[in-house]
């Protein structure tokens, strides 16, 4: 008896060696054991795997999708605003007025934003247990954090000589001829 329980331990060990060595078992390595004591685990991987949540997790996360919108705006404008600082750019006075019109209203919305932000964290809440509260934003920063992230163009594009004329390079060009 003693010599077949020996035989088995050593073929089990023979067997899970070669799949080590061959591979065999590397689709295993690092995924953990689903050990769930929960009888409707069924039915909550399901909805999980479908994307579907908690009705007040759901509304905690589409709370901050109206900065999502403005963030690609300020992303936009960034990248404007180092296109119009390099000398490629061949910015010209309107361009400078219109980037700063355009910041000033990005700058105007984020304001507004943050204050709808906050009326649905007020909003969430009031329904929501205290381990799901949210802190409401803080306007003031967010605003103040954009226009040191964003300033406006001014002296250092005016006194470039690329934007002495309210025309471009080429018109210049033919004027001065």
């Amino acid at each position: 008896m003693r010599r077949r329980w020996q035989q088995v331990e050593d073929a089990t060990e023979r067997g899970m060696r070669e799949l080590e060595e061959t591979g065999g078992l590397r689709h295993m390595h690092g995924k953990p054991l689903e050990l769930n004591d929960d009888p409707d685990w069924l039915i909550a991987r399901v909805l999980k795997q479908a994307g579907f949540s908690h009705p007040l997790i759901e509304r905690r996360k589409e709370m901050l999708e109206p900065l999502d919108g403005v963030a690609s705006k300020l992303e936009r404008l960034l990248r404007r605003r180092a296109w119009l600082l390099r000398r490629e750019s061949r910015a010209r006075i309107e361009d400078v007025i219109v980037f700063n019109s355009d910041r000033d209203a990005l700058l105007r919305e984020y304001q507004a934003k943050t204050a709808e932000v906050n009326r649905a964290i007020r909003d969430f809440n009031l329904g929501a247990p205290e381990s799901l509260k949210e802190r409401a934003l803080n306007a003031q920063a967010i605003v103040d954090d954009v226009e040191e992230r964003l300033p406006a163009l001014g002296a250092e594009i005016v006194q470039d000589e690329r934007v002495s004329g309210a025309c471009s390079w080429w018109e210049r060009m033919f004027r001065s001829g």
